[in-house]
């Protein structure tokens, strides 16, 4: 639950734990909004290249209350966002709020591309 303030810091000082960075910077599967984590590859995100469309993730909050998500989406962008494949400006729905009760992923292939995972809530 660090936010965009403090997120990178967070992952920097630790590869293997995540933290929120854009969409609401505290995780909750009841708030109807978009949480975004991003991990560090190599770290505990080099498991999101396992990951498929339909698969499932879950989440806990800082309750320790666990919500169920499943992919549905997986591209890989820029550092500005926009889809390496397709040219689309994904920005937006990956720091945004909008979309319901939603979680972004998001790890780096490399320097200049990142692999971002979209699941929504059952």
């Amino acid at each position: 639950n660090a936010g965009e303030g403090s997120g990178q810091s967070v992952i920097d000082n630790n590869r293997n734990i995540v933290a929120t960075w854009g969409g609401a910077s505290v995780q909750s599967g009841t708030d109807g909004v978009n949480t975004h984590f991003i991990g560090h590859n190599p770290g505990v995100f080099n498991a999101l290249f396992q990951v498929g469309i339909g698969n499932q993730i879950t989440v806990t909050d800082a309750a320790g209350t666990p919500t169920n998500y499943t992919v549905n989406n997986i591209v890989q962008v820029d550092d500005y966002g926009v889809g390496v494949a397709d040219g689309v400006a994904y920005i937006d729905q990956i720091a945004g709020t909008e979309g319901g009760e939603r979680i972004t992923l998001q790890t780096c292939v490399n320097e200049s591309i990142n692999l971002i995972i979209f699941a929504s809530a059952q």
